[in-house]
């Protein structure tokens, strides 16, 4: 009696150990303010009857893509024939993004066959851990609220100096974004790989000097390699 009384209270205390571990920070969905908490569900409010096939979510990536005038031409070519609502923005954290989704209801209203989620690039200063645990949280209130969508994981470019901290960071995030996915309902389509020289090494012309951005030769070529990514994903 004893001994199953002490194993008993064991097991309790471990299961109160685990559960008053805090999530890190990049877990909690955060608010930039009232004005961004507006201008978001403006956004969303007017993208609710756009009934989109693709929905994508992330930072600058994508809403340069979609938005610059200079390269907007681009994804208009690659992407016009699909329906699409980009909900990226620059500088977005995981834990805003949290926020959007939590909050802010951002699948409120919409049926997507595909989600695309490019996330944990502009919080540099975050671990590659904490950004990871994270992005698996992002998974689960996705498949929560959108069940029967397919995923399509995007880790963001390389950041600083090859072979520094902050470049080691990014590929850590990359690694273990690619573990995340089954081939089933979660993919994963690293772009510095895919458009990476036969040596591995970043191609400076597809990108603007000094940065991580694309430039015009850049999206071209991440568009036919993501045309031809949504046509294995969705079939069509």
């Amino acid at each position: 009696m004893f001994v199953s009384r002490y194993l008993l209270s064991c097991a309790l205390a471990i299961l109160l150990s685990q559960a008053l571990i805090a999530e890190p920070a990049t877990c909690v969905p955060m608010s930039m303010g009232e004005k961004w908490e507006k201008r978001f569900i403006a956004l969303r409010d007017r993208n609710k009857e756009k009934s989109p096939d693709i929905l994508i979510f992330g930072e600058a990536l994508f809403e340069k893509w979609n938005f610059r005038p200079e390269f907007s031409p681009i994804f208009k070519e690659m992407f016009g024939n699909r329906k699409f609502v980009n909900f990226c923005s620059g500088g977005e954290h995981p834990q805003t993004l949290l926020w959007k989704l939590s909050n802010g209801n951002a699948l409120q209203g919409l049926n997507p066959k595909l989600i695309v989620l490019n996330i944990g690039g502009d919080n540099n200063r975050d671990s590659a851990p904490n950004t990871l645990e994270a992005i698996k949280k992002l998974i689960s209130v996705i498949k929560l609220q959108s069940a029967g969508a397919k995923l399509l994981l995007i880790p963001p470019m390389r950041r600083g100096k090859e072979g520094g901290d902050y470049w080691r960071r990014s590929e850590e995030v990359a690694r273990g974004t690619q573990e995340l996915a089954d081939g089933k309902m979660i993919f994963f389509l690293d772009l510095e790989i895919n458009l990476a020289d036969k040596g591995g090494k970043r191609r400076p012309e597809l990108f603007e000097k000094n940065s991580f951005s694309f430039n015009k030769a850049g999206y071209k070529e991440a568009g036919n390699l993501l045309k031809g990514t949504f046509c294995d994903i969705l079939g069509n």
